[in-house]
């Protein structure tokens, strides 16, 4: 029972983790996909920082990146975000990783810069509420867990009590039968 409690939980788990990372991405990037419109119509007069501070996410940060690799320019919410680097699967355009404890979502999306270019666009943003959904729902299925176990040993016992009760009261008295020879 308590496999079947703990698997059932697991997999709420997992499925509820999923659909709140993919309904983040969904919306982030869309907002990427904004931002990668604006840069595109970019003129070598505009200022870049100035246009990445429109679309920086909360607790997060946006990242050029030229076709070696290297750093152009950086923008950030938070400080933590300069340090972090995301690990991208072959082929993958997005990554979710951890930083201090809360899942971080990269984008990365390529762009023409004004200068006639192919950069690359890193853009991250720290998901502090779904980490917290995430904590609060192991909580809850913890908690569910222990609370359906509980009574399920209570109603065990209990039904056990229902049962062999009438059965030691009959052997009882046919062992007393028995001893008195009535």
């Amino acid at each position: 029972t308590f496999l079947i409690i703990g698997l059932m939980n697991i997999g709420v788990y997992f499925l509820f983790e999923d659909m709140a990372y993919d309904s983040e991405y969904t919306q982030f990037n869309s907002d990427v996909d904004e931002m990668i419109q604006a840069l595109s119509k970019m003129q070598e007069k505009d200022d870049p920082a100035t246009i990445l501070r429109t679309y920086i996410p909360p607790n997060g940060g946006i990242r050029i990146l030229n076709s070696k690799e290297e750093l152009q320019l950086v923008v950030q919410s938070i400080e933590e975000i300069t340090n972090y680097q995301p690990n991208f699967e072959d082929g993958e355009r997005y990554s979710i990783g951890m930083l201090n404890g809360s899942p971080v979502l990269t984008i990365s999306k390529p762009v023409i810069w004004s200068n006639g270019e192919v950069v690359e666009v890193q853009t991250m943003k720290q998901l502090l509420e779904v980490g917290n959904n995430l904590d609060f729902l192991r909580l809850i299925l913890l908690g569910v867990t222990v609370g359906g176990m509980l009574l399920m040993a209570l109603s065990s016992v209990t039904l056990g009590k229902i049962i062999t009760n009438p059965i030691s009261k009959l052997i009882n008295t046919m062992s007393h039968s028995r001893i008195s020879g009535k």
